[in-house]
């Protein structure tokens, strides 16, 4: 979903609650965090996927240098929006903008010239994606720049709501109900192209070339995808009596079609099967990721044109909890006590995108059946996982046995 598609009429944007820099820097380093509740084992839980090794020496894979150079390059995006930023006044506005993307190049430079230096904060890791994303909104914010992406993460899923309807309808007219459940996973897949942190996903909407959301559901990625259980997930969400699980955890990334387009309908179809959700998200802005505050309205939103999900909201068989964090991507080692208390009775994860489960937590073990899906949009990504740019991630894992 993006600026090339027309629509006669969009959704009103609400306005939402404003944190400026300084209050969300003194928030991510006082709040508390506990590991999630649902982790396997958080003695063994890393949630970084992908090794950033110097000088490493083998054909066809990234090394730290290579890793470096994706998030240099994501500078120029962030700049940019920082040079939109309203909520900066326009007289500082270039100054700040030009120091973050001066001091997050200094950062790179130390990482090249001590890559076995931890960065500050993050000791004893080593540099990884947590890390290194945590260390670019750090610079944004010390600059003042809170949620230099709110006017386009506000468009753009004020356009997506205007096409839910038109959506839900096609979704319901499907008999079938495993093929309903695989439209909707696809959907979840084609909406994480919606990602202004990846320099594809951002040229790609920047030049006005986002493809439409139903074009990209149709053109998925031929199968096998690079991580392909779908048909087991499919086994899972259908072939069951009654409701597949008792409790789902959704953890969200992006605003636009990627949560309205992708995770909604996703979220609905598990409602209609018996399942209670719960949509987590992030508690301070990153980068066009949704965060709990945002989510909250834009449900509201929603539910005026969607009976099915106004009724699931006012019964609490769907809600939104806040993470507690701060990142694009997210550590499963430091999330909200809060989220674990509702999180506590849940039996299947779902962590979308590649700040949830690509980048981090691919490989993360959990008490109760997990799922990671999202779309490949970093070329080092897909050389670590050996498929192509916008192939497909769709990892199920079910319960452990006890």
């Amino acid at each position: 979903m993006g600026v090339t598609v027309q629509v006669a009429q969009q959704a009103p944007v609400t306005s939402l609650p404003v944190l400026n820099a300084k209050e969300a820097l003194q928030i991510t380093r006082v709040q508390d965090k506990v590991p999630f509740c649902l982790l396997a084992d958080p003695s063994k839980y890393q949630a970084h996927t992908f090794e950033f090794i110097p000088n490493r020496n083998v054909e066809g894979k990234p090394d730290l240098q290579a890793w470096v150079e994706v998030f240099r390059g994501s500078r120029p995006q962030f700049h940019k929006m920082a040079m939109e930023d309203q909520d900066v006044p326009e007289s500082e506005r270039q100054a700040a903008a030009d120091r973050f993307f001066e001091n997050y190049e200094k950062v790179l430079k130390d990482i090249e010239a001590h890559p076995e230096k931890p960065l500050p904060g993050f000791a004893p890791d080593t540099v990884n994606c947590v890390s290194l994303s945590a260390m670019r909104d750090r610079c944004l914010r010390e600059q003042g720049f809170a949620d230099c992406f709110k006017a386009v993460k506000a468009s753009e899923t004020a356009l997506a709501i205007s096409f839910l309807p038109q959506l839900l309808q096609e979704i319901d007219a499907i008999t079938n109900k495993r093929e309903r459940f695989e439209t909707v996973v696809r959907g979840v897949i084609a909406g994480n192209i919606f990602d202004l942190g990846a320099a594809a996903g951002a040229d790609m909407y920047n030049s006005g070339k986002m493809p439409k959301f139903q074009d990209t559901r149709n053109n998925l990625h031929p199968r096998p995808w690079c991580v392909d259980d779908l048909d087991l997930l499919l086994d899972a969400l259908t072939e069951c009596q009654g409701a597949p699980f008792k409790k789902a955890v959704m953890f969200c990334d992006n605003s636009g079609s990627d949560i309205i387009m992708g995770m909604v309908p996703f979220a609905r179809e598990l409602i209609r099967s018996g399942v209670t959700v719960v949509i987590a998200a992030n508690e301070i802005a990153a980068i066009n990721d949704v965060t709990a505050a945002e989510l909250r309205v834009w449900l509201k939103d929603v539910a005026e044109v969607d009976p099915t999900l106004a009724h699931a909201l006012a019964e609490g068989t769907l809600s939104v909890a806040s993470t507690g964090t701060d990142n694009c991507v997210i550590d499963l080692k430091k999330v909200s006590p809060k989220l674990n208390e509702i999180a506590a009775d849940a039996d299947f994860v779902v962590l979308e995108g590649m700040g949830r489960g690509i980048e981090t937590n691919l490989r993360g073990n959990f008490k109760v059946a997990a799922l990671k899906v999202g779309m490949i949009k970093h070329r080092e990504v897909a050389m670590e996982l050996e498929g192509d740019m916008f192939d497909c991630v769709c990892k199920f894992n079910p319960a452990p046995a006890h």
